[in-house]
Parts: C-alpha cells; sequence; structure tokens
C-alpha cells in the first residue's frame, strides 16, 4: 500500500515539514524558502518526499532546483514526487542489491521523463526544470542510494563514526551544478553496508556548511558536531515526538534559540556517558572554534534537511575528541599559506589533527 497516510506533511509559505516514525525509527524532513528568496520574492526551489515503502523498509528524496532557472522550483518538485512515487510502485519481491540500485535508476529515469513532459506541455526548455536528487533506502543498517548534483549524504555508523557517502557534482568550472538531466554517466549509486546508524540527506547549503570543499580537502572529512545535531540518537530526546523533532530543525535554522542547539551537541559527545564535562568540551572545542549555529543560521539559499534514524538501538561510543569542531582559524592559515606561499617556503598540508 502506498505510504502517503502514514507520512505527516505541513506546508505553509516557509516550507515543508515531514514526519513518521515506527518501533524501529524515525523520519524528519524540513525544506524552508531561503532568506534570499523572501527578499527577492522567489518561490523556495528545495523540495523532499518521505516515505515507507510496501515491506516497511524507508525512504527519502531530497531536490533542489538549479536557482539560475526560471522554473526549478516546479522540477525539483516533480522530481522527488515522481522518483518516490515510482520507487513505492515498483518495489517487488526482488530485494537484491543490484535490483534495488536498478529500481533507484529506473526511478530517475522517470522522473526525467516526467521533467521533459511537462516542459513539452508548457513549451519552456526543459533546462528551466533543472534540479538535483538525492535519495536513500534504509534498510535495518544497510543503505542503498542515489546522488545527482551538489549537495549529498552523510552517514553515521554503527561503531559510532562517520562517513560520506556521495560527492558533490560539479561542472568543469568548478561551480555549475551537474543537474539530474545530464543523465546516467553522471548518476552515483551505491551501497553502504557496513552497518548504518542514521543519515542525513541535505542540500548544498547545509551541506556545505558540514561538509565542505576545505573540509573535505583537509582530511578532517565534515564537522561532526554540526552533523550529531541532526543524526545522533544521543542528541535526540526520547520523548520527543518525529513532529516535535521537524519544528526544532526549523527553529535553528530560523531563529535564534542556542540552547536547543548546543544542549543537544553536549549530548551527543556525551553519547550518555557521564564521564568528563561535555558542556564545557563543547562551549571549548565547538562554539569557539566554529560557531555552528550561527554559520547554519547564516545560510542565505533554501535549505533542506532529510534525516532517517533507527531509533532502536544506539550505535558503540567514541571518544568525546572526536567531536572536536573545525579550527577555522587554523584552518584558513593553512589555506592562506597554501595560496600565497611557495612550496619553495615549505607550505605545509593541512593538518587534520587541529
Amino acid at each position: 500500500m502506498i505510504d502517503m497516510e502514514y507520512v505527516h506533511n505541513q506546508a505553509n509559505e516557509e516550507g515543508l515539514l515531514s514526519w513518521y516514525a515506527d518501533s524501529r525509527a524515525a523520519m524528519i524532513g524540513v525544506s524552508l524558502r531561503g532568506k534570499s528568496h523572501t527578499a527577492h520574492d522567489m518561490p523556495m526551489q528545495d523540495y523532499h518526499c518521505l516515505r515507507v515503502l510496501p515491506n516497511g523498509w524507508l525512504l527519502a528524496v531530497v531536490c533542489d532546483g538549479v536557482g539560475s532557472e526560471e522554473h526549478s522550483d516546479i522540477g525539483s518538485s516533480i522530481a522527488a514526487e515522481s522518483f518516490a512515487d515510482y520507487t513505492v510502485k515498483y518495489w517487488g519481491a526482488f530485494l537484491d542489491e543490484a535490483s534495488i540500485l536498478n529500481l533507484l535508476k529506473c526511478a530517475a529515469l522517470y522522473a526525467t521523463g516526467k521533467i521533459s513532459r511537462e516542459s513539452g506541455d508548457s513549451g519552456n526548455p526543459v533546462r528551466q526544470y533543472s534540479t538535483t536528487l538525492h535519495a536513500a533506502v534504509y534498510a535495518n543498517g544497510v543503505v542503498y542510494y542515489f546522488h545527482s548534483g551538489d549537495g549529498g549524504i552523510i552517514a553515521m555508523l554503527e561503531d559510532g563514526t562517520y562517513s560520506l557517502l556521495t560527492k558533490p557534482q560539479k561542472g568543469e568550472d568548478g561551480e555549475s551544478v551537474v543537474p539530474l538531466m545530464a543523465g546516467p554517466k553522471a548518476w552515483q549509486v551505491g551501497t553502504a553496508d557496513s552497518g548504518v546508524q542514521s543519515i542525513l540527506l541535505c542540500t548544498d547549503g547545509v551541506y556545505d556548511k558540514i561538509a565542505g570543499t576545505v573540509l573535505r580537502e583537509c582530511g578532517l572529512g565534515l564537522d561532526r558536531a554540526s552533523a550529531a545535531f541532526f543524526i545522533s540518537p544521543w542528541a535526540a530526546d526520547p520523548s520527543e515526538t518525529p513532529k516535535e523533532s521537524a519544528e526544532l530543525f526549523r527553529r535553528v535554522f530560523r531563529e535564534s534559540q542556542p540552547n536547543d542547539f548546543y544542549p543537544r551537541i553536549a549530548k551527543a559527545v556525551a553519547q550518555g556517558n557521564e564521564d568528563g564535562d561535555p558542556l564545557q568540551f563543547v562551549a571549548d572545542y565547538v562554539f569557539r572554534k566554529n560557531r555552528p549555529l550561527t554559520s547554519l543560521q547564516g545560510i542565505q539559499d533554501d535549505i533542506t534537511v532529510a534525516v532517517i534514524r533507527n531509533t532502536a538501538r544506539y550505535p558503540e561510543l567514541q571518544p568525546m575528541e572526536y567531536y572536536k569542531g573545525p579550527d577555522w582559524e587554523a584552518i584558513n592559515q593553512r589555506v592562506y599559506r597554501q595560496l600565497y606561499e611557495t612550496k619553495q617556503a615549505g607550505v605545509e598540508e593541512c593538518d587534520t589533527q587541529e
């Protein structure tokens, strides 16, 4: 049965909130109209869908319409809805890895076909509907994913570590986006089967704050403390409903509520452990080094995050030091030396330990 009756949605002029929970997992989706879009009377070009597949596995789809294209808001909603609907409709009895990944590619082809039909019906060039698309099926610790464009998918593994499942796709100029309509040769599909606890799908505004180019090139990979706020089950309040989680995510992006943000990260880094002082750790190594809440609230573009959390079990513990935030002062000094000092002067590579 198509699961729309199980996933709750709340839409208004600000954006779209979605949520779902069962005895094993919870899904939260938030799409918010960008501050710059509101200022210039532009529509929200992000979109997301959450679905429950016929066998109970969970699906999240996130799309980001290309900002320079006139009808990309329509393209992103068509792509997300059609991709999700196709996956639910044709979800079959053959659940081996190859069949699932092939189904995701077929869903993407169906989505591009729907966009092409909209273009033909309207008479507008198909490029005006350009969008990215990220999708993930969560199956009891295994993730099957599809990715096209910038933004991406981040996983928290059952051993408590974090992993970037996808790589942002940019054009040869390093700036333009490789959209869904670029076709199968550009798409990334794959499986993460080493035991996944939770996943975060996000459009480029959020992804660039958590796992931007400098962090990846310096070997840090991502800002684990900021990622933990969204996907770590240790950060969540057990009494909180998925709807309340969705509203919390919206509030953090849109309203200055540090008490909603930093204590959650402290819970994540403490991981149920009473040793040490997690609040002091967050103050010293997350807040002062990075100010992630200010960074997230400074995003001007549309914002979308979609999270699937395993709520039936908790991951293994990592030392608090694993969650040290990026030291942007030190990183910027190294980037400056790489850009403006010669190799003869002994330019150091990025130090991943600071």
